[in-house]
């Protein structure tokens, strides 16, 4: 039997543990609802966010709006802007057309035919373009993905997570398209039509030669009637004469180049100096000189039977090729004998043209009372350069 004491103790420690219980108690709902303010505080941050990312969604749905308004302006430009090509284009090819009629040339005759193609295209689109007139165009039709030609990412101002902290990942992406308008640029082409005389006999009476199998339509046809086209053959061999002449019927206008053991130089890249004299035994041979050196172009001047130059100066490399192409574009002087005499002519008038070259080579023409087709074309050519040394040249006398 226990005793009241016995009681008294059983009753304290169940007090005891009674009080345990309501202060764990206690602490245990102290510590929920800390949680729950937490927890509150959270999802009112969250709220807070959610707020925010809809009105960041309803400006860019706004954005999106205004670009697709601006996709649909910058396309109805691009409508007009190809509308207008579309006429410089038809214009342009009928000026082609007009200018090509006015004379025919062995490159111009085949661009004929390649306008008149054209043209006949230009046609079916503006045919097309009637049939549509009144149509409004569909954005939709226009395949952007095709003409991409850069790509730009736009990522967002946030990257980490502001709850937990850990870096965001891609959720979805919004693709849109910005199209820039490049303005239309022309181009104005000067066309001149250079009438090339024969270096053979001195004629203007001269036409391109079309080399390869002609397309013999009507004005093929008619140019060769009118002799303003001529027929070369499908044979060559890349060093072709240009021209024809239908005097002398010889051919003329080879390409300026040197050819030495199957290999080709161009003589604007191989002439080292040009002398051209011109005079006689008792006035002496009046010269001009000019020569190629490593920093410079020098042109000298000799009078009569004088060995220093009256007149120096330099040149510059345009006024330098242009002597050479001259001599060999215009004059084809690469074409002409090396010498031309008139036995029958005692003193008189003696010429030469010597040019060297590198390697220790050299072209020399030289004539005796006798002269080229072009002769008086050569003349002029340096006379400038006696005139501007205040040199007179020898009057030439060709008798017929």
């Amino acid at each position: 039997m226990k005793t009241n004491e016995d009681l008294l103790e059983i009753i304290k420690k169940l007090e005891k543990e009674n009080e345990n219980l309501k202060k764990s108690r206690d602490d245990d709902q102290k510590r929920i609802k800390e949680q729950n303010i937490k927890l509150q505080q959270q999802d009112i941050k969250l709220q807070q966010q959610d707020i925010k990312l809809q009105q960041q969604d309803i400006k860019l749905q706004q954005q999106d709006i205004k670009l697709q308004q601006q996709d649909l302006k910058i396309y109805e430009t691009n409508v007009k802007l190809e509308e207008a090509l579309l006429k410089i284009k038809t214009y342009e090819e009928k000026y082609n057309i007009e200018k090509t009629r006015v004379f025919i040339a062995k490159t111009e005759k085949l661009e004929n035919i390649v306008i008149n193609e054209v043209e006949e295209v230009i046609k079916e689109e503006n045919k097309e373009k009637r049939t549509n007139k009144g149509k409004k165009y569909n954005k939709k039709k226009i395949d952007y993905e095709k003409l991409v030609s850069e790509v730009k990412y736009i990522e967002p101002d946030e990257q980490i997570c502001p709850t937990c902290g850990e870096k965001l990942i891609v959720a979805s992406e919004k693709v849109r398209y910005l199209v820039n308008v490049i303005p239309a640029s022309m181009k104005v082409v000067k066309i001149i039509k250079v009438n090339k005389k024969c270096p053979h006999c001195g004629s203007s009476k001269t036409a391109p030669i079309l080399y390869g199998y002609p397309i013999l339509n009507e004005e093929t046809k008619q140019a060769l009637d009118e002799e303003k086209l001529y027929l070369g053959g499908c044979c060559v061999c890349g060093i072709e004469p240009e021209f024809h002449c239908f005097d002398c019927k010889k051919d003329f206008g080879t390409p300026p180049v040197f050819v030495c053991k199957n290999e080709t130089e161009k003589y604007r890249d191989i002439i080292v100096s040009i002398s051209f004299y011109d005079g006689g035994y008792f006035e002496g041979y009046p010269e001009v000189f000019m020569e190629k050196r490593i920093d410079s172009i020098m042109v000298s001047v000799y009078a009569g039977h004088r060995k220093e130059p009256v007149f120096q100066r330099t040149m510059s490399e345009n006024e330098w090729f242009m002597i050479i192409d001259q001599l060999y574009e215009t004059l084809y002087i690469h074409e002409w004998e090396e010498k031309y005499n008139n036995p029958d002519i005692l003193d008189g008038e003696q010429w030469g043209v010597w040019i060297k070259l590198t390697e220790n080579r050299e072209k020399r023409y030289c004539g005796n009372n006798a002269y080229p087709a072009l002769w008086m074309e050569l003349k002029e050519l340096f006379r400038t350069y006696f005139n501007e040394a205040s040199v007179r040249l020898c009057a030439t006398i060709i008798s017929e």
